[in-house]
């Protein structure tokens, strides 16, 4: 299979595909709004999945029609990248300050029971952890 583009047209195009990701994924929300939303949040990451999911698409699909890998590197890259910095960005904790993780929360309680229980001062609950 040879490309059907030239050199520097592929990577004009493999540039075009690169904002074409980032046109997709500018319909989720902005990164620091993701980062103040509450950490793991489902429809948060189904949206980025499906992001994602459409990207793929979109970069295989031009890149088969161009034959061209250096549209799919370009296209890929750029799709990674953005993939990953809103995945970062959904596992910010803004309480803490860090990438919450699993075992990040008492046991028994989740992230809204925490947060309410800051807010009123209460103390924790006995059994807790």
């Amino acid at each position: 299979m040879s490309s059907i583009l030239k050199p520097s047209e592929s990577v004009t195009v493999g540039l075009g595909v690169a904002a074409g990701v980032f046109a997709i994924y500018s319909n989720l929300p902005s990164v620091p709004d993701i980062r103040v939303s509450e950490p793991g949040d489902t429809d948060m990451n189904r949206s980025e999945r499906a992001a994602a999911w459409l990207s793929v698409a979109f970069v295989g699909g031009v890149a088969a029609v161009t034959k061209d890998p250096t549209v799919f590197v370009i296209g890929g890259a750029a799709m990674i990248a953005i993939s990953w910095w809103h995945k970062h960005a959904a596992a910010f904790d803004p309480e803490t300050g860090r990438i919450a993780g699993t075992g990040a929360q008492p046991m028994g309680l989740t992230y809204a029971q925490m947060a309410s229980q800051a807010e009123s001062g209460a103390e924790e609950p006995a059994g807790a952890y």
